[in-house]
């Protein structure tokens, strides 16, 4: 599946069902009073709501004021919080797994570290957290030269994907970003994983010129900043029809981490430990252009690409 066409309604309309779910759990995560009082007087058609709402938040009023002796509780963010530092009540490390017959773990581990990154830990927390508040989290591997000369892991919000499963298991995801906002027109940068032919993980950009709920026109790269740097000499050399980076190596570039996996008796997504496992087979190719990571759960897993 390539990336949408030219005009297509934005966000997809198979997702109509549930961004408005995680607009508002967005918003219990995020204390938008505003927001919320939105959502309810919507839901409900009754203007009290909003005098409820923030009586919760902020305290009842007394002669047209804000009760000074009540103090507003984050209690949405607090539990998400509490469950990501309980989930993460040991530092997250990213470690290799190493097979009988591997003779360069120590080689292999270095460069995973470098991928990780010091940030590492805290990355795992703030999507634990996330998670927490939406249900799940997307993990991926970016390539960015205008960032970093190495690949790395960065974080999705589940409000920012259009997944794709097949038998419970992720098979392709679409990651999309606004980039810019110029009166009515909305700048949005496309980022899809999947798999080619051979089981390869390739990364399609789309840089779309649209509004608010449609995606728009597809857009040279060197239209926006955001997208410059696929127009690099050194990129477009390795660039596949102009739009799409392999990672030279087998297995989709992003993972989904669910915040609760189904039960044992139907369970077709899984997670791990907070411990990362990584295959030193496949890091092994430290020495090429590329190298893979598998990281089960709240880590990450997928292929990478080193600059």
């Amino acid at each position: 599946m390539a990336l949408p066409e030219n005009g297509t309604a934005w966000p997809p309309v198979e997702l109509a069902a549930i961004l408005p779910k995680y607009r508002e759990y967005a918003s219990w995560y995020a204390n938008d009073v505003e927001t919320l009082t939105d959502i309810y007087t919507r839901a409900t058609g009754r203007r009290g709501v909003l005098s409820r709402l923030r009586t919760w938040f902020l305290g009842a009023k007394t002669n047209g004021t804000v009760e000074t002796n009540s103090i507003h509780v984050p209690l949405g963010q607090e539990i998400c919080r509490t469950a990501a530092n309980l989930l993460y009540s040991e530092p997250a490390k990213a470690t290799v797994i190493a097979p009988t017959d591997s003779a360069d773990v120590d080689k292999v581990q270095e460069r995973l570290d470098l991928i990780a990154g010091p940030a590492f830990e805290q990355l795992s927390i703030s999507s634990a957290e996330i998670s927490a508040a939406l249900g799940g989290v997307f993990k991926r591997i970016t390539w960015d030269s205008t960032v970093k000369d190495h690949v790395f892991i960065t974080k999705v919000d589940a409000d920012a994907a259009h997944p794709e499963f097949t038998a419970g298991q992720l098979t392709a995801v679409t990651f999309w970003q606004v980039v810019g906002r110029t009166n009515t027109t909305v700048w949005r940068l496309l980022e899809r994983h999947e798999l080619d032919g051979a089981g390869i993980g390739v990364i399609v950009y789309g840089l779309y010129q649209g509004t608010d709920d449609n995606l728009g026109q597809a857009a040279p790269f060197d239209a926006h900043k955001a997208t410059a740097w696929l127009m690099r000499p050194d990129v477009l050399v390795q660039l596949i029809d102009g739009t799409t980076l392999s990672t030279l190596t087998p297995g989709l570039g992003a993972v989904y981490a669910p915040n609760i996996p189904p039960p044992p008796c139907c369970a077709t997504t899984h997670s791990a430990p907070t411990s990362a496992a990584v295959t030193s087979k496949a890091l092994s190719r430290c020495s090429t252009p590329s190298t893979s990571s598998t990281v089960p759960g709240s880590a990450t897993s997928g292929s990478a690409r080193a600059a």
